[in-house]
């Protein structure tokens, strides 16, 4: 008999989640050292304030690893290795426990995977703390509350002869675990140390043409140590690029007419270019990309995606698991705020994604992607 699972119910919250110095030394260390597969591992923490008036605080205090994962997944189970940490280091006899895990080199999100764990340890424990981060230094997180609540309701109907109430009153018992996001606050960061070259190097990087380029060529670094990729600047993919004015084709004739006729809204033609864009690469930052580039890349991406998650069963299999949680986060967390639930909208641009991919010279990957997304076209 399948057991019935507590709801989930999202809340928005003023929580913070303060992360120190030490503990953000530890996670870039981490991070740095487990570059292109996910880890996971033990945050110790302890709470201050309350849910109540809004004040409740997670304070960071240490990070044990457990598991070293795939490139899309990680987990482990809790074993003495824990209990013999906290007995060398007794200032976190007293701390609580909760889960911390990397997404290497993509966005920080709570995936389809992440909302389920959520859910399954937040039906064992009354408070349940995630926190994900990744190599760009983004984190996010969360925190579950169980709670148990007591409804009650009046029955009334329209009969025959018009409305009639039933003066019988139903109570109701249930169970509902709520999560609520964290605000990330940094501790005495090593970042404000290099407040005046972050913000440099952001104006240096903001006087720059966007290029396009292949997520998967590494710019490498040399300083004398391990080569070391480059998260925030990549080469471009093609060093020729087709000044000519293009003619349009097919797709963008039709977004011309949309526009003119109102079928479309131009917004959504644009979000879908750049999903189609981001699909194509397999990167949330290219947005935007020359006509041969595009053509370039669906005529490569097999050998490209074949490289990247390998081939085979095994490697479609890896894909399918990473292309679920990424097309999840361009349609859900890239569009608009996730506290929005669109689904009209998201289900119109899955539809125009699926044409878009459709067009497209037959590909195992453009397939899986087509499948993947069409779950979210069917309006339900």
């Amino acid at each position: 008999m399948e057991t019935v699972k507590i709801p989930l119910i999202k809340k928005s919250s003023t929580f913070k989640i303060v992360i120190p110095d030490k503990v953000e030394r530890t996670i870039r260390f981490l991070c740095e050292k487990v570059w292109n597969t996910e880890w996971s591992g033990v945050l110790f923490y302890t709470p201050t304030g309350h849910f109540e008036d809004g004040t409740l605080e997670i304070h960071c205090e240490d990070i044990l690893p457990m598991d070293i994962g795939t490139a899309t997944y990680t987990e482990f189970n809790m074993s003495p290795d824990v209990i013999s940490y906290m007995a060398e280091n007794p200032e976190l006899l007293d701390c609580k426990t909760g889960l911390i895990h990397s997404h290497n080199n993509m966005s920080t999100f709570f995936s389809g995977t992440d909302t389920s764990t959520l859910q399954e340890e937040g039906a064992v424990q009354n408070h349940f703390v995630s926190l994900i981060v990744n190599n760009a230094g983004e984190y996010t997180a969360a925190i579950t509350r169980k709670v148990k609540y007591k409804s009650t309701k009046e029955l009334s109907y329209v009969g025959f002869e018009g409305p009639k109430s039933i003066p019988e009153v139903i109570e109701e018992e249930g169970e509902e675990i709520e999560y609520y996001y964290l605000n990330i606050v940094f501790e005495n960061s090593p970042k404000e140390e290099f407040k005046y070259l972050s913000e440099r190097l952001d104006n240096i990087k903001a006087s720059k043409p966007i290029a396009s380029y292949s997520p998967n060529t590494a710019n490498v670094v040399n300083t004398g140590t391990p080569k070391t990729i480059n998260y925030y600047s990549q080469p471009s993919l093609f060093t020729e690029v087709d000044k000519k004015e293009p003619k349009k084709n097919d797709w963008e004739i039709a977004k011309s007419v949309s526009f003119n006729t109102g079928v479309v809204d131009k917004e959504i033609v644009e979000e879908v270019d750049k999903i189609v864009a981001q699909l194509l690469t397999g990167s949330v930052s290219i947005t935007t990309l020359e006509k041969d580039t595009k053509k370039r890349l669906i005529d490569t991406i097999t050998a490209r995606f074949d490289k990247r998650f390998g081939k085979g069963d095994s490697g479609i299999q890896a894909f399918e698991y990473w292309a679920t949680d990424f097309i999840e986060f361009l349609l859900w967390y890239g569009y608009k705020d996730p506290v929005v639930d669109d689904y009209d909208t998201i289900a119109d641009i899955a539809t125009l994604i699926i044409k878009e991919l459709s067009k497209m010279p037959k590909s195992k990957y453009i397939d899986s992607y087509i499948e993947i997304i069409s779950s979210y076209a069917d309006r339900i």
